[in-house]
């Protein structure tokens, strides 16, 4: 087994170097490593705090609203929702009044139950 030191201090090993693929394990995780995945995460939050001011003045400097950025919750480009129509009843429960259009998970008033009963004429 080879052993040698790489970043932050921390040591690898290369197990059977012959194989197909090449195994490196991790020994020892060190302080450093600990300190400098950490200072890696501040960095990033810091930069996305500066990016994220700089679209924002960009925005007010140029008087851009987010609707004009497509800041909807559509697809580009979609049209607005428009109401769905609801779907007629096809059953009716004739001890509570309750209704089932037939569509999705069966009510428990008619799960297990033979829904011919439990139509509704027309």
């Amino acid at each position: 087994m080879n052993t040698f030191k790489g970043q932050a201090g921390l040591r690898l090993a290369v197990v059977n170097p012959n194989h197909k693929g090449t195994y490196v394990f991790l020994q020892g995780t060190t302080r450093a490593a600990r300190e400098a995945g950490k200072a890696d995460e501040e960095a990033k939050s810091r930069e996305y705090a500066e990016v994220l001011n700089e679209i924002k003045q960009k925005m007010a400097d140029y008087g851009i609203s987010l609707s004009e950025l497509g800041g909807g919750r559509g697809a580009k480009g979609a049209k607005a929702a428009r109401p769905r129509a609801g779907v007629a009843p096809k059953y009716r429960d004739p001890e509570s009044g309750s209704t089932w259009s037939g569509r999705g998970k069966p009510p428990r008033w008619i799960a297990g139950m033979d829904r011919d009963k439990f139509l509704i004429q027309k």
